[in-house]
């Protein structure tokens, strides 16, 4: 039975078998296929000194993270006030209105829009590093009227009022903002990646830590560049800190590392004892590393290291199990049947 076994995987079943496995690995590294190159865009910002309009996809940001961030990190305490008018209810992403972050995957905090909702992302002891789940307003947005916004965090609590009438109320730890990252900077209508722009105007954009006010319609805090590229991302490792409560992050590490285990034991099976570790993991290794690269351009999709080096971690467990059971059905390499392509040294 176990020499039938091997038989068959050293035959074409085992070649079209793997072949399938990698490409419905490639399939889903891929899957939702938003074709999404990198490119260079005119930023569609016109900012004045109170009021900015973000008429087509662009980006104001800062350079380097907010110098009120350790402040709002060590009293777990800001609040945020917007001003804002959406040009359009068909915005989705979410589309970003003012965030801190890094990219599309991790974040401090993120006030966007998605269809008629508004959408809050914050990122607390009890969130992921995405700030998930998000917080959702029903309908807060409609076309051509302002909205009054005003967020405010602090120990054990998250009030949010609309146009001056409180909105939300939930209960947040007693140190909400003990895993903040003290390097994310601001950003308004759009992720620091440029692909998740927002369409609409902004008439006022304060953040308040410790008494101090930082107003983000000032010129002088953020940047317009004259063009930004859209779509550039970032490889990324699984970070650190905070790894084993982002539910994401430890379902992906388990995933990219245990779906490669059966690939690289066919792979392992198709050569048999001699060579079948290096031929699997060499195989695996640029099948991944092919996947990584080619994510740069798919939108939804970020490349990373991590998922690189456990998907050939996997590739070697499943190429070593296969060559176990090599040398345990056929024993010695002097008894092992012609029909395995196994010779004798």
């Amino acid at each position: 039975m176990a020499f039938r076994l091997i038989k068959k995987f050293k035959g074409p079943f085992g070649w079209w078998l793997a072949g399938g496995m990698l490409t419905a690995y490639v399939l889903a590294g891929l899957e939702p296929f938003h074709w999404q190159p990198p490119r260079l865009l005119e930023n569609g910002v016109e900012a004045q000194r109170n009021l900015i309009r973000f008429t087509a996809p662009g980006i104001i940001r800062s350079r380097v993270a907010p110098a009120w961030l350790p402040d709002a990190i060590r009293s777990h305490e800001f609040q945020v006030r917007l001003r804002l008018r959406s040009y359009s209810t068909a915005q989705s992403g979410p589309a970003r209105i003012f965030t801190v972050s890094a990219n599309p995957s991790l974040r401090n905090l993120t006030i966007a829009q998605e269809g008629l909702d508004l959408v809050i992302r914050l990122r607390t002891t009890d969130s992921t590093l995405n700030g998930n789940p998000p917080l959702t307003i029903p309908r807060f947005f409609s076309v051509s009227e302002w909205r009054d916004l005003e967020l405010r965090v602090e120990p054990g609590r998250l009030t949010l009022s609309w146009d001056g009438q409180p909105a939300l109320r939930t209960v947040l730890p007693s140190e909400p903002l003990q895993d903040w990252n003290r390097g994310f900077c601001v950003a308004l209508g759009n992720e620091l990646t440029g692909n998740r722009p927002w369409l609409g105007e902004i008439s006022r954009a304060h953040v308040t830590v410790a008494g101090m006010e930082t107003d983000y319609l000032d010129p002088r805090e953020l940047e317009r560049p004259s063009t930004f590229v859209a779509g550039l991302q970032r490889p990324s490792l699984y970070p650190p800190d905070g790894l084993l409560r982002d539910g994401r992050s430890r379902r992906d590490m388990v995933l990219n590392f245990v779906c490669f285990i059966p690939v690289g034991f066919v792979l392992g099976m198709l050569r048999g004892e001699r060579g079948s570790l290096a031929f699997a993991v060499t195989v695996c290794a640029v099948a991944s590393l092919s996947v990584e690269v080619t994510q740069f351009f798919f939108d939804q999709r970020t490349p990373s290291f991590s998922d690189w080096g456990l998907n050939v971690a996997g590739a070697v467990v499943g190429a070593w199990l296969a060559r176990r059971l090599v040398v345990r059905v056929c024993g010695s390499a002097a008894r092992r049947p012609a029909f395995l392509g196994i010779r004798s040294p």
